[in-house]
């Protein structure tokens, strides 16, 4: 995104040729939903919170890619090329939970008498 909102130059629009060429061949890669509002179409004149936009792009991406993959995350690690330990990381971050993460049921313990 950094790299496409420099080469855009003064543009407010990030257009496809800004984008990097193995993005450009992929164009099926990223399909903005109606309704989604992740990118606005123009920069406002009060400015946005480039971390914030990052940040939602970033989160659809990768529930996209948990969902394709049934929840597995060593799967979606290689979707995205990333190290699975990168992936834990970013879903802590975006604050986003998976099946995975809710504690595993308790074992009542029981005493032994001898």
């Amino acid at each position: 995104m950094e790299r496409a909102a420099v080469f855009s130059g003064a543009s407010p629009v990030v257009k496809l040729e800004h984008l990097p060429e193995e993005i450009r061949n992929q164009r099926n890669l990223f399909q903005i939903q109606p309704g989604d509002n992740l990118i606005p179409a123009s920069i406002p004149d009060e400015g946005i919170d480039f971390s914030d936009v990052v940040s939602q792009v970033e989160r659809k991406l990768l529930l996209q890619t948990l969902d394709k993959t049934g929840g597995n995350k060593m799967q979606a690690a290689k979707l995205l090329n990333m190290k699975r330990t990168t992936l834990v990381e970013k879903l802590k971050r975006l604050q986003i939970e998976t099946d995975a993460d809710e504690p595993a049921p308790t074992l009542a313990c029981q005493s032994l008498e001898r």
